[in-house]
């Protein structure tokens, strides 16, 4: 098998926050991105936090 493979800080993050209310994907893609911006912040469990409660 094989499977496309796209680094995730290439996504488009406006595009992700469009189709994060059809698509749960989204939701964790976005979860990701956060975390990576805010390695050793404080704020970033608030902001995975945020983000999940779209859904």
């Amino acid at each position: 098998m094989r499977f496309r493979v796209q680094a995730l800080p290439d996504w488009d993050e406006d595009e992700l926050i469009r189709r994060a209310e059809i698509n749960p994907f989204a939701v964790v893609a976005l979860a990701q991105l956060a975390a990576h911006r805010r390695v050793g912040d404080p704020e970033r469990k608030v902001r995975k936090g945020e983000i999940i409660a779209v859904l």
